[in-house]
């Protein structure tokens, strides 16, 4: 039977008013209750915050109003000590009227000192800062997922329960778009322990949603979605399944990567709730996040399915000379296992003629330049290939991104190309420039059989003799051009002064130079060292380069050579004021048979040997030429070779 309703709070109003006064106009809830805990008064932050008017509860029992069931022995502990003249503190939990829990900060503290014949109770409502908490545990839960996971499948069921275990909340499901099928497709379901709800989950498992049915809703809008009551919403497909599991309140959230949604993330409670904006704005910002983490694990996925399925060879490699990754075309093509190359400097498998090009390159990469090359690599069984490189870097993170294509059929297929155009231009190259000289010996030496001058005669042999002598030096010139290129040649090395060897060039074309009125001046460095070469190829050398500043430069010209050390090696060098060289024309001014267009206008009867067999003695001294011209303005010709041993 109820106790008689007891007039609202006559000791506090009649002995005590001001302290009335005070706990009124207190923003805390405050509640006040007699011994037997029944209501005196309350103040109007109670009324708010649980739901009763003080009129309505006066006299009733507080138990019965709003303590859970499960929370009555630790209320009637509270209750007793406060009786007893003890202050006492608790989190709990409390009822509201329309049966709602709430957490709350309780105090229970005595009216008066000793033993209390009344207790004034106050409430701080926690819900912020449990909604605090638990959108932070959420957020903690996904950041947590997302680190541990590779995919969205991978990171699915901990997304599901880290979220659903945060805010208390007992299902969750997650959505992908299907954009082939233009659906929603299920990929993973989360129940607490505890929760039967296995028709709910084989529905929502076997179910694809179109876009605006279902989670499709939130799918179409973009936005979060809040139902109250899923077991009361018509439109909720799956409510005969969640009426069985015991589900009510549910809200979803979209999965958002620039601005289109990619899935939908959904979660479901036991409880009749209201809508929660805060909850929702925070959940946005997780989708936003789970969106971008798809973005990116797509992107990831991508980049793995072509490094594995790539038939080019694709490969990750840092400045400091090792491969990072490679795919399996390295091991098709090269023969070497992804950890043979991982451990190798993958300089040492660069032939050895193309590392100083690839060094180049690699230098330039390291200032951000995209780079393409090619060289040869070592294989596996001692053989090499040619690789075609395309590669660029980022400097800031010493990596370097490449693709190679294998090009050694392309390479076989162009040397056999060349080789057979080499092989038609010298034939052509023999049937013209021999086929001439001998028809002219012929045509002189039948002139002098007829004349019946002898000293017509004698000026005739002499003319077929200087053809045979040309005739001759350009047979003499074959012959080094094919042993140096075959490597056949036997070099002699012997102490050379350059000094020296100059000199005795220019005694032997003197006549050339008094006939054209060149000035020839010669500035050799005085402390020279010697050089270990042979002494006539080098010669050879000198003499065609100083032989062809005499030749194209206009009579009256001035030819300058200089010698000189730097303590790498030996520098020669010729410039003239000649008739120059086209800039078109000087990439191919050491190719073999190449004269440059200008030059045929000065002299019909050379052939393009005596640069290239320039170059050939050069490099095979171990040294470099090169050339610097402008036309009409003469020539400079350099080239350097290294000293002898000892001298550098």
């Amino acid at each position: 039977m109820q106790p008689p309703l007891a007039r609202p709070g006559p000791g506090v109003h009649e002995h005590d008013t001001r302290l009335g006064s005070l706990i009124r106009a207190n923003p805390l809830a405050i509640l006040v209750v007699d011994a037997e805990n029944r209501v005196e008064m309350c103040n109007a932050a109670f009324e708010t915050l649980f739901g009763y008017r003080e009129a309505e509860i006066a006299g009733i029992g507080i138990e019965s109003l709003i303590v859970p069931p499960e929370h009555a022995e630790e209320a009637a502990a509270l209750s007793r000590r406060g009786l007893d003249g003890q202050s006492s503190q608790s989190v709990t939990r409390r009822r509201r009227k329309d049966g709602t829990l709430v957490d709350v900060e309780l105090t229970i503290s005595p009216l008066g000192d000793g033993p209390a014949t009344r207790t004034y109770n106050i409430y701080r409502d926690l819900t912020e800062q449990r909604r605090t908490e638990h959108h932070l545990r959420a957020q903690y839960a996904v950041v947590e997922a997302l680190a541990q996971s590779s995919t969205i499948e991978d990171a699915a069921p901990r997304v599901l329960r880290g979220v659903a275990e945060a805010v208390g909340w007992q299902v969750g499901a997650m959505w992908i778009v299907d954009k082939t099928a233009n659906q929603l497709k299920c990929i993973d379901l989360w129940r607490a322990a505890g929760v039967d709800a296995r028709l709910f989950e084989a529905e929502t498992r076997a179910h694809r949603f179109p876009r605006g049915v279902g989670p499709g809703r939130t799918w179409a809008m973009g936005t979060p979605a809040w139902i109250v009551d899923v077991t009361k919403a018509e439109h909720f497909s799956r409510r005969a399944g969640a009426q069985a599991a015991g589900l009510h309140a549910a809200f979803s959230f979209p999965m958002m990567l620039e601005g289109e949604v990619v899935g939908v993330v959904e979660f479901f409670t036991s409880t009749v709730l209201e809508s929660d904006d805060t909850s929702l704005r925070m959940f946005a910002a997780l989708g936003q996040q789970l969106g971008e983490f798809i973005g990116r694990s797509r992107t990831q996925e991508q980049f793995e399915r072509f490094f594995t399925m790539s038939q080019d060879l694709l490969c990750i490699a840092g400045f400091d000379g090792y491969f990072k990754r490679v795919n399996e075309a390295w091991s098709r093509v090269l023969g070497y296992t992804a950890p043979e190359l991982l451990a190798e400097p993958y300089m040492n498998l660069v032939h050895l003629d193309d590392r100083d090009t690839a060094q180049v390159e690699m230098a330039r990469l390291a200032t951000g330049d995209a780079v393409t090359m090619e060289n040869r690599w070592r294989c596996r069984d001692g053989s090499y290939k040619w690789l075609f490189w395309n590669a660029i870097a980022k400097p800031e993170e010493h990596i370097i991104y490449a693709v190679a294509r294998d090009d050694t059929v392309y390479q076989a297929d162009h040397q056999l190309k060349e080789t057979l155009k080499m092989r038609h231009d010298f034939v052509s190259f023999v049937t013209h420039q021999l086929r001439t000289p001998l028809s002219g010996i012929k045509w002189m030496l039948d002139l002098a059989s007829n004349a019946e001058n002898p000293e017509e005669a004698k000026s005739y042999i002499q003319d077929a003799r200087e053809s045979g002598d040309r005739l001759i030096g350009l047979v003499n010139d074959l012959l080094h051009v094919s042993r140096l290129e075959s490597g056949k040649l036997q070099v002699i090395l012997e102490r050379v002064q350059l000094p020296e060897l100059t000199q005795q060039v220019l005694r032997d074309v003197a006549a050339l130079v008094r006939e054209k009125g060149h000035k020839v001046v010669v500035d050799a460095d005085p402390t020279l060292p010697d050089a270990m070469l042979d002494r006539e190829l080098l010669q050879q050398a000198i003499l065609n380069l100083v032989s062809n500043a005499i030749k194209y430069t206009p009579p009256g010209g001035r030819i300058d050579i200089r010698i000189f050390h730097d303590g790498d090696g030996l520098h020669w060098s010729i410039r003239d004021s000649g008739i120059g060289i086209p800039q078109a024309g000087q990439a191919r001014l050491f190719e073999k048979f190449y004269r440059a267009d200008n030059a045929l206008t000065v002299d019909t009867e050379a052939v393009g040997l005596g640069l290239y067999l320039v170059r050939l003695i050069v490099e095979r001294f171990g040294g470099t030429i090169a050339c610097e011209s402008e036309e009409g303005q003469g020539t400079l010709f350099h080239f350097a070779v290294p000293v002898a041993p000892g001298e550098r």
